[in-house]
């Protein structure tokens, strides 16, 4: 028990012990804080309390900076176990990084609540408008990168809401700002966004080639973890158009990309997207197999306190 406790405040005593934490060295708590999130052997709420003793001491050196930093971090511990929670953390990060003008910091809470509204909540005009305004401060930072990766994204958003015009001028407009860039691997996500836009219209065969180009330029990037997002919108395309071999050849292939240990959103895309395939062509023996492996891991995601839908 006594192990435990020093484990979890731990990162306090980081904090405590640094004489030059002080409103000009703002990121002295970082490693108190990757100490308490990382911290495998506490609870979600020690973690939280751990943050929040963080904090008070924060406010009594009166570093603002550092103190949106650990709203930052509280807010990514709640986006996949209480989504709703991490929208008023991630505000009150916000207020706190305005105050020193921190204005990468608080583009970057602005796209977090995006995602939040887009990934957890599905309240896509909601994420719109976050993206539109973590957007306009990276244009008033002059981050051309950033606007090209919150552009893409944005492009995505807006097809979700029916603006489909409009997402595929941005998604555009991304990749331009990419290739400037010389960022390959932005290119290759902006064409993966482009490909979703489609896939968001049932449009299969420009969906299908435009996957295509991103997953050829993440092959040659070497990106298992993106090979293996594309493979999975490949396989619920192919099996609405009833592209039978594919689909095995496509599932095939994650199976053997799964153990690079993809994060978890990952995999469960691909359980999800097998099973069904399997239930569209009664083969009840694959059927039973990925039932059996989505149960698994809905099971173990749920006892971590993250929400499935």
């Amino acid at each position: 028990m006594r192990n435990l406790i020093c484990i979890m405040y731990f990162g306090l005593a980081c904090l405590i012990s640094a004489p030059s934490l002080n409103a000009q060295n703002p990121f002295d708590a970082d490693s108190a804080l990757v100490a308490i999130i990382s911290n495998a052997e506490t609870s979600q709420q020690q973690k939280t309390t751990a943050c929040l003793k963080l904090d008070s001491i924060a406010i009594a050196i009166g570093n603002q900076e550092v103190r949106g930093n650990i709203y930052a971090r509280l807010a990514g511990l709640n986006f996949n176990t209480n989504p709703s929670l991490a929208i008023p953390y991630y505000k009150t990060a916000i207020i706190l990084y305005k105050k020193v003008d921190n204005k990468p910091w608080t583009a970057f809470s602005y796209l977090n609540i995006g995602s939040v509204f887009d990934e957890k909540l599905k309240v896509y005009d909601s994420a719109v408008y976050y993206l539109n305004l973590s957007y306009l401060l990276w244009i008033e930072i002059g981050d051309t990168t950033q606007q090209a990766n919150i552009l893409k994204y944005l492009g995505l958003l807006k097809a979700k809401t029916g603006q489909f015009e409009e997402g595929i001028k941005d998604v555009r407009l991304s990749i331009d700002l990419f290739k400037k860039s010389t960022f390959p691997q932005g290119v290759a996500v902006a064409y993966f966004d482009l490909a979703g836009i489609w896939d968001v219209q049932k449009n299969s065969d420009s969906a299908l080639y435009y996957y295509g180009v991103a997953k050829q330029m993440q092959t040659q990037n070497a990106d298992s973890f993106r090979i293996a997002i594309i493979n999975n919108k490949l396989i619920e395309i192919y099996r609405r158009i009833n592209n039978q071999q594919a689909c095995k050849t496509l599932i095939s292939e994650n199976e053997k990309l799964l153990p690079e240990k993809l994060f978890w959103s990952v995999p469960l895309e691909f359980y999800t997207n097998a099973l069904k395939f399997y239930e569209t062509i009664a083969d009840s023996k694959n059927v039973k197999i990925y039932q059996q492996k989505r149960e698994a891991l809905v099971s173990k995601l749920k006892a971590d306190g993250i929400q499935i839908e």
